[in-house]
């Protein structure tokens, strides 16, 4: 497999996909892994980042100062190997666009979970270490009803629980990356 194309969705992407992406693109060049990470969301196009996401990345040494936000398209879902999503209705409205993508789209807190049940794919290929993933998961017609982790927006919440957030989502993308290589 050549470059690993990651997608990371919200509803804004001016917070938690943001996040997700720079977090997960830096921990991915951590461990040597060849991919480029994007983001997109469902709301308005043009806007920046929030000004916390941008302060709490950048006191980790990531700028994402030049981010606009952009729509989730149907060809963002076709490029993407992995979508990684912050909820469940995310998860959702992607296999509505595409429904070939539900088996290669995940929560973060979901993606973690069932990774850490079938181990790091080493040299499996990408394709069939994510049907091992996705083997024991809900369906789509049970998925929304279903205990699946999702991302808390910290937006318009004290600082605290931004600094938990973050935190949170530096974790799991730490050990996303470590799985993925």
């Amino acid at each position: 497999m050549g470059t690993l194309s990651i997608l990371t969705v919200c509803t804004h992407n001016r917070t938690r996909s943001v996040l997700m992406a720079a977090l997960l693109e830096h921990h991915l060049a951590a461990h040597d892994v060849d991919a480029t990470v994007t983001s997109a969301g469902y709301r308005h196009e043009g806007l920046p980042a929030t000004p916390e996401t941008v302060r709490l990345l950048a006191e980790r040494g990531i700028d994402v100062g030049s981010h606009q936000s952009r729509q989730v398209t149907p060809e963002l879902i076709d490029a993407a190997d992995l979508v990684v999503t912050a909820e469940r209705e995310h998860v959702v409205k992607v296999a509505v666009a595409r429904r070939d993508a539900f088996a290669r789209t995940f929560t973060l807190p979901e993606l973690i979970r069932w990774a850490g049940v079938v181990g790091p794919r080493q040299s499996k290929p990408w394709p069939d270490w994510l049907d091992e993933i996705g083997s024991e998961r809900p369906r789509a017609s049970t998925y929304l009803g279903a205990e699946i982790g999702e991302v808390d927006d910290p937006t318009g919440r004290p600082l605290d629980v931004w600094h938990r957030t973050v935190d949170e989502i530096d974790q799991m993308c730490e050990q996303l990356a470590a799985v993925i290589r």
